[in-house]
């Protein structure tokens, strides 16, 4: 009979709780991080490698699209949200047309 650790893995095989797990505050970029894919293997890449990669394919494929899109859309809400700023914008129109 299994004890009751191992029923614990047993019973919860879906979730993984990591108690007590070491923090840090601080890493350097030659630190691992860990990858597991929940399956069947774990893996690990330096942060330097990780913050490369990701760089990569958020701002040099087609992430960038989508973040210049989002800022667009952030920028033109908050500035529709700015009553100053919609009156400046009025003013200056109208003053051209002059």
């Amino acid at each position: 009979m299994p004890n009751q650790e191992q029923q614990d893995v047993i019973q919860y095989d879906d979730a993984i709780e990591i108690k007590d797990l070491n923090r840090v505050s601080k890493f350097e970029l030659t630190d691992l991080l860990v990858l597991d894919d929940g399956f069947s293997a774990c893996n690990a890449i330096t942060i330097k490698n990780f913050l490369t990669n990701f760089n990569k394919e958020t701002f040099e494929k087609t992430g960038l699209d989508y973040f210049k899109t989002i800022i667009k859309n952030t920028i033109a809400k908050e500035l529709l949200e700015d009553q100053s700023f919609i009156d400046q914008v009025y003013q200056k129109v109208t003053n051209k047309l002059k």
